[in-house]
């Protein structure tokens, strides 16, 4: 007599998300009520949106591994030879902040993370497939957590071989360390903030754009040779860093090219918040 079986879990929980109601447990009744339509030769789920979620909360973790596992063997088959871009697999990373509704439980398990009058957050960064537009893998935090340190988290779930596409708020020395170690390229756009350092003769041929990521604290250890690519887009200049440095495996334009896809990405998150009115989350504890 087990009421939520796996396949009923999987199933609502993404019908719970794709819900245009206000309010979780009409979400659920809309949810449970495709649900029993879908499957009507079956025993029916539980009718109780706490049963559901005591569910969900014990096999969760089991559960996405496997749906997730699915996701990524049919994006690749939707992909076809799109999946890979000269040898490289094109993956975007993207960190949004989600409101919380505003209660004491809330705020007290996910911390206000931006102004006084913030409400709570949670905290999402999520890899997407370019090509295709599809999320990849994902890890979630507080509000007032850390962007890169939840891509480290997602370093082990990148293809062989990536090429990824991040904003300025994922540079930092120990990040693109990381992302090298496990042989992976980047083009990811550097900020003011960031100091880069010129012709220290750690490469035998310094090319044209060739720099160096070298920050204080890490004086004992090799400076990151990296390319600078500085582009102008209408009013705007912009300044991108790659570990790839040989121009002909890929150009200064192409590199431009690459990161502009990067805000297909973005325009996804805005319609996920405003077109599809996710901007906030509905639970009243974390």
């Amino acid at each position: 007599r087990v009421r939520w079986v796996d396949r009923y879990l999987a199933v609502a929980a993404v019908l719970l998300a794709w819900s245009a109601a206000n309010h979780l447990h009409e979400a659920f009744a809309q949810a449970r009520e495709v649900l029993v339509a879908m499957y009507p030769t079956r025993l029916r789920p539980g009718a109780e949106l706490s049963g559901f979620l005591r569910a969900l909360h014990s096999r969760s973790e089991a559960l996405l591994r496997r749906v997730t596992a699915t996701f990524r063997q049919r994006t690749r088959q939707l992909a076809g030879d799109a999946f890979r871009w000269k040898g490289w697999v094109l993956m975007g990373v993207d960190g949004s902040r989600i409101n919380a509704p505003r209660t004491r439980a809330n705020e007290t398990g996910l911390g206000c993370a931006g102004k006084v009058r913030t409400a709570p957050q949670l905290l999402l960064v999520t890899l997407f497939h370019v090509a295709t537009g599809l999320p990849w893998a994902w890890r979630r935090d507080r509000g007032d957590g850390s962007e890169r340190g939840l891509l480290r988290d997602l370093l082990d779930t990148l293809p062989d071989k990536t090429l990824l596409l991040a904003d300025a708020g994922f540079v930092g020395y120990a990040m693109l360390g990381a992302l090298q170690a496990a042989g992976h390229a980047f083009v990811i756009r550097v900020g003011r903030h960031v100091r880069l350092l010129r012709k220290l003769g750690f490469e035998v041929e310094e090319r044209r754009g060739t720099v160096y990521l070298w920050p204080e604290g890490r004086r004992h250890e090799r400076p990151q040779v990296l390319r600078l690519v500085e582009l102008q887009t209408g009013t705007r200049r912009v300044s991108l860093l790659t570990n790839v440095l040989d121009e002909t495996a890929l150009s200064d334009a192409e590199v431009l090219s690459r990161y502009r896809q990067r805000w297909s990405i973005e325009v996804r998150v805005r319609s996920l918040k405003q077109t599809m009115g996710k901007r906030t989350l509905r639970a009243e504890t974390p």
